[in-house]
């Protein structure tokens, strides 16, 4: 179980490293763009994170309690 929960929070940590690479990439490629857009999707990427956490930590229940 514990090993189970460690490789998954290492697959999120990628999983975010990932998507943080791609929002620096468009802040650079887009400058205006992502500034003006960039209030608005914070919401979305709290809301993409807490989803990624609860998917992890429900599959990981899943599989103490089994």
């Amino acid at each position: 179980v514990a090993n189970f929960c460690f490789f998954s929070s290492v697959y999120l940590s990628g999983f975010f490293l990932a998507a943080l690479s791609v929002e620096r990439y468009l802040g650079v490629a887009f400058p205006l763009r992502s500034k003006s857009r960039r209030r608005r999707r914070l919401g979305v990427y709290a809301a993409a994170s807490s989803a990624l956490w609860l998917v992890a930590m429900g599959h990981c229940s899943v599989v103490f309690a089994a």
